[in-house]
Protein backbone atom coordinates (compact mmCIF):
# COMPACT_ATOMS: atom_id res chain seq x y z
CA UNK A 1 0.00 0.00 0.00
CA UNK A 2 2.86 2.33 0.83
CA UNK A 3 4.43 1.87 -2.62
CA UNK A 4 1.12 2.74 -4.26
CA UNK A 5 1.00 5.99 -2.27
CA UNK A 6 4.55 6.92 -3.34
CA UNK A 7 3.70 6.31 -7.00
CA UNK A 8 0.65 8.56 -6.72
CA UNK A 9 2.76 11.35 -5.21
CA UNK A 10 5.36 11.04 -7.97
CA UNK A 11 2.67 11.07 -10.66
CA UNK A 12 1.00 14.14 -9.10
CA UNK A 13 4.38 15.87 -8.93
CA UNK A 14 5.12 15.12 -12.59
CA UNK A 15 1.69 16.32 -13.70
CA UNK A 16 2.04 19.51 -11.64
CA UNK A 17 5.47 20.15 -13.17
CA UNK A 18 4.22 19.78 -16.76
CA UNK A 19 1.09 21.87 -16.17
CA UNK A 20 3.25 24.64 -14.65
CA UNK A 21 5.67 24.38 -17.57
CA UNK A 22 2.82 24.69 -20.10
CA UNK A 23 1.43 27.74 -18.32
CA UNK A 24 4.88 29.38 -18.30
CA UNK A 25 5.38 28.64 -22.01
CA UNK A 26 1.94 30.04 -22.82
CA UNK A 27 2.58 33.26 -20.86
CA UNK A 28 6.07 33.71 -22.28
CA UNK A 29 4.68 33.46 -25.82
CA UNK A 30 2.18 36.26 -25.22
CA UNK A 31 4.44 38.55 -23.21
CA UNK A 32 7.93 37.93 -24.61
CA UNK A 33 7.73 36.47 -28.10
CA UNK A 34 4.54 37.99 -29.51
CA UNK A 35 4.92 41.25 -31.46
CA UNK A 36 2.68 44.07 -30.27
CA UNK A 37 4.32 47.10 -31.86
CA UNK A 38 6.94 48.08 -34.42
CA UNK A 39 9.47 50.84 -33.83
CA UNK A 40 11.43 52.39 -36.69
CA UNK A 41 14.94 53.62 -35.98
CA UNK A 42 16.54 55.97 -38.53
CA UNK A 43 20.33 56.01 -38.44
CA UNK A 44 22.39 58.44 -40.48
CA UNK A 45 25.67 56.83 -41.50
CA UNK A 46 26.71 59.84 -43.56
CA UNK A 47 24.91 62.77 -45.17
CA UNK A 48 23.76 60.56 -48.05
CA UNK A 49 23.59 57.08 -46.45
CA UNK A 50 20.77 56.07 -44.12
CA UNK A 51 19.65 52.89 -42.40
CA UNK A 52 16.03 52.26 -41.39
CA UNK A 53 15.71 49.49 -38.84
CA UNK A 54 12.29 48.01 -38.07
CA UNK A 55 12.32 46.70 -34.50
CA UNK A 56 9.58 44.28 -33.37
CA UNK A 57 8.56 45.07 -29.78
CA UNK A 58 6.90 42.71 -27.32
CA UNK A 59 4.39 43.68 -24.62
CA UNK A 60 7.23 44.62 -22.28
CA UNK A 61 8.52 47.21 -24.77
CA UNK A 62 11.67 45.22 -25.53
CA UNK A 63 12.84 43.68 -28.80
CA UNK A 64 10.93 40.43 -29.42
CA UNK A 65 13.61 37.72 -29.55
CA UNK A 66 14.01 35.60 -32.70
CA UNK A 67 11.17 37.41 -34.50
CA UNK A 68 11.18 39.33 -37.77
CA UNK A 69 8.66 41.49 -39.57
CA UNK A 70 7.31 41.33 -43.08
CA UNK A 71 7.08 44.82 -44.48
CA UNK A 72 6.56 46.74 -47.67
CA UNK A 73 7.49 50.29 -48.50
CA UNK A 74 6.54 52.90 -51.04
CA UNK A 75 8.53 55.99 -51.93
CA UNK A 76 6.15 58.93 -51.59
CA UNK A 77 8.54 61.78 -52.33
CA UNK A 78 12.07 62.08 -53.72
CA UNK A 79 12.18 58.88 -55.77
CA UNK A 80 14.56 60.48 -58.27
CA UNK A 81 16.99 61.24 -55.44
CA UNK A 82 17.51 57.62 -54.41
CA UNK A 83 20.69 56.12 -55.81
CA UNK A 84 20.42 52.67 -54.27
CA UNK A 85 18.08 50.78 -51.91
CA UNK A 86 19.07 47.48 -50.36
CA UNK A 87 17.09 45.37 -47.94
CA UNK A 88 17.90 42.69 -45.45
CA UNK A 89 15.90 41.26 -42.56
CA UNK A 90 14.16 44.22 -40.83
CA UNK A 91 16.64 46.72 -42.32
CA UNK A 92 16.40 49.11 -45.29
CA UNK A 93 19.61 50.80 -46.51
CA UNK A 94 19.22 53.99 -48.54
CA UNK A 95 21.89 55.74 -50.53
CA UNK A 96 20.93 59.18 -51.85
CA UNK A 97 22.20 61.10 -54.87
CA UNK A 98 21.79 64.55 -53.33
CA UNK A 99 21.51 65.19 -49.61
CA UNK A 100 19.62 68.48 -50.07
CA UNK A 101 16.45 66.86 -51.47
CA UNK A 102 13.99 65.35 -49.02
CA UNK A 103 12.87 61.72 -49.31
CA UNK A 104 9.69 60.28 -47.76
CA UNK A 105 8.86 56.60 -47.43
CA UNK A 106 5.60 54.96 -46.43
CA UNK A 107 6.13 51.66 -44.60
CA UNK A 108 3.46 49.00 -43.96
CA UNK A 109 4.05 46.00 -41.72
CA UNK A 110 2.16 42.76 -41.26
CA UNK A 111 2.08 43.14 -37.45
CA UNK A 112 0.42 46.52 -37.05
CA UNK A 113 -2.35 48.36 -38.83
CA UNK A 114 -0.31 51.57 -38.76
CA UNK A 115 1.24 53.13 -41.83
CA UNK A 116 4.56 54.71 -40.93
CA UNK A 117 5.69 57.83 -42.79
CA UNK A 118 9.46 58.21 -42.54
CA UNK A 119 11.10 61.43 -43.67
CA UNK A 120 14.78 61.35 -44.52
CA UNK A 121 16.09 64.77 -43.46
CA UNK A 122 17.68 67.02 -46.02
CA UNK A 123 20.89 68.90 -45.41
CA UNK A 124 20.07 72.21 -47.09
CA UNK A 125 22.29 75.06 -46.15
CA UNK A 126 20.21 78.20 -46.10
Amino acid sequence: MEQHSKKNKVIKLIITFFVTLLILLFLSWFYIFNIYEVKIILKELSSSNYVLELVPLNSLGKRAPWRSIKYSYKIVEGKENIKKISESENVINLQLEDDSIQVKLEINTNKTQNIFLVEIPNHKTE
